[in-house]
């Protein structure tokens, strides 16, 4: 046997760093299973596996020795994926874990490692069996949990009641002359009492503001579900989700019959069918990332929900995100401001535009101050959560301003703008068992404080009458098409629906009458 064969042989016996490196990525997938898209997962394991293939076929050429180059790899990669399991461990129990602190704990175990490896004479071979057989045996058992718990998904779309609902009529009017459609939201926006009540702010300056510009401000206006999944698909779909019991139980927690229906909704289709460009301004969250029916997307590049969540878990996360900038924080800020300024350009275009626009703010984390400069993870930590929610919320009302007064002037048209937040702040009591916390227990205080919205319409040349202070979001595109297509939807009751927790995401009760009840003292 030749030496290239040879070494050749004993390469593909060397095969825990390729285990040790698909694992993570797997086992992440695992926990996330309703919501990751199949093909992010399968390129980061091609990604992290070909990077550990790489770096083996260099260290084998540097240490004349696959064995030990294979056993200094995977315990990098321990390490590596590990990093933020530790943090979070050794910060509950033990309050040490700063980033700075275990890097330097894993820079000195790496080094030990690769001083014996390096320093022994012996070929490891005993050792490289164990290490294939426990990263095998971790591989077969993810899948093995991965297929049980249903991996390729639920193959179902949201399924809306339709009551009264009649197809849009002919357009009158010439595709060139319909105005501009801005459908702006702003992820967990709390409506004005929230404000008042929760946070100790008076956002009623701008309200008022959004009055003097012609807006219809709807003061008790409430969300029709939850969450933004649920919202967003019942508002571009134009109905409520009426899913039988048993379809509601063969779904339990999966995510994705709604993030399926957030893609081919029914708004986007109607619109692109009278001669709209569909322009999707994406957000971080997969789902609303891009629309692959969008005529145009508009999205701040980084990577994608699921290879970020990975790249958090890691060790390079603090490292890169020091050294760089690459963290989540910055890279929120950076995202806001580009939305802001790529959509104030959309009314240079000719042809009539829809835009979707998702603005994962005043959501967390809180990344700007009152006046817009940047507040990195430690500046946010030295905060009490409504300030840096209301800091963050003051300067997003800034900006909106700002795009507000952009788009009305440049505009050859006066457009029609929905400013709206599919949902309000989470209670505080929710994070304490967010997978369990059951809704039908929580108070009339906690409903209010999470489905109060802001929703505001600017509807330019019609009569503005048949809006009402405690319009919706699912009746706000049947009033559209109605005001400006010549169309024929009945407007749908107003009604607001929790569902019980997350592992019953389609099993629904009615909350509106207590919505509307005087709202009960802590």
């Amino acid at each position: 046997m030749s030496k290239m064969e040879n070494n050749r042989k004993k390469m593909s016996l060397v095969l825990h760093p390729v285990f040790f490196a698909a694992y993570p990525v797997l086992l992440l997938y695992l926990h996330n299973i309703q919501e990751a898209p199949l093909f992010d997962v399968i390129l980061s394991i091609a990604v992290v596996v070909g990077v550990t293939l790489l770096l083996l076929l260099l260290g084998t050429f540097l240490f004349k020795s696959i064995r030990k180059t294979g056993v200094v790899l995977s315990v990098s990669l321990l390490l590596c994926f590990l990093f933020r399991q530790v943090q979070m461990f050794t910060k509950n129990l033990l309050a040490i874990g700063t980033g700075k602190t275990i890097i330097s704990i894993w820079f000195f175990l790496f080094v030990v490692v690769l001083y014996f490896v390096v320093k022994t004479r012996k070929q490891l071979n005993n050792l490289t069996k164990v290490l294939n057989f426990m990263s095998g045996v971790l591989i077969v058992l993810v899948l093995v949990s991965i297929f049980f718990q249903g991996a390729w998904g639920v193959e179902a779309r949201s399924s809306m009641s339709e009551p009264n609902l009649v197809n849009t009529r002919s357009v009158p009017m010439d595709a060139a002359e319909h105005p501009d459609i801005y459908y702006i939201i702003f992820d967990r926006y709390a409506c004005l009492s929230t404000l008042k009540d929760y946070y100790n702010f008076d956002n009623s300056e701008f309200i008022n503001y959004l009055k003097t510009k012609g807006f219809y401000v709807a003061s008790e206006s409430n969300a029709n579900y939850l969450t933004t999944a649920h919202s967003l698909t019942s508002t571009l779909d134009m109905g409520y989700h009426n899913f039988s019991n048993d379809e509601a139980e063969k779904l339990g927690g999966s995510w994705l019959p709604l993030y399926k229906a957030l893609q081919d909704h029914k708004v986007g289709q109607l619109l692109k069918a009278r001669g709209y460009k569909y322009i999707h301004f994406g957000s971080w969250w997969y789902p609303t990332r891009k629309n692959k029916y969008a005529d145009m997307n508009v999205c701040y590049e980084w990577l994608p929900e699921f290879p970020w969540a990975l790249y958090k878990s890691t060790a390079f996360y603090p490292i890169l995100g020091i050294l760089f900038n690459w963290e989540e924080y910055k890279v929120k800020y950076d995202r806001i401001l580009y939305q802001f300024e790529k959509l104030a350009e959309i009314p240079k275009m000719q042809e009539p535009t829809f835009v979707f626009a998702h603005f994962i703010t005043p959501h967390p984390p809180y990344v700007f101050d009152k006046n817009g400069n940047f507040v990195s993870r430690i500046k946010e930590a030295r905060k009490d959560t409504k300030t840096a929610y209301t800091e963050q919320l003051a300067f997003i009302n800034q900006k909106i301003k700002l795009l507000i007064e952009s788009l009305l002037a440049d505009s050859e048209r006066p457009p029609i703008i929905i400013l709206q937040s599919d949902e309000g702040p989470w209670p505080r009591r929710f994070f304490k068992n967010k997978l369990n916390f059951n809704w039908k227990e929580a108070t009339t205080a906690e409903l209010k404080q999470k489905m109060g919205i802001l929703n505001a319409y600017y509807l330019p040349n019609v009569d503005k009458n048949i809006l009402y202070p405690s319009i919706t979001p699912v009746n706000s595109f049947r009033l559209i098409f109605n005001l400006y297509f010549n169309g024929q939807y009945e407007l749908l009751p107003d009604k607001s629906y929790i569902f019980e927790d997350y592992y019953h995401l389609y099993r629904f009760f009615d909350v509106t009458e207590k919505l509307q009840r005087k709202q009960e003292r802590e």
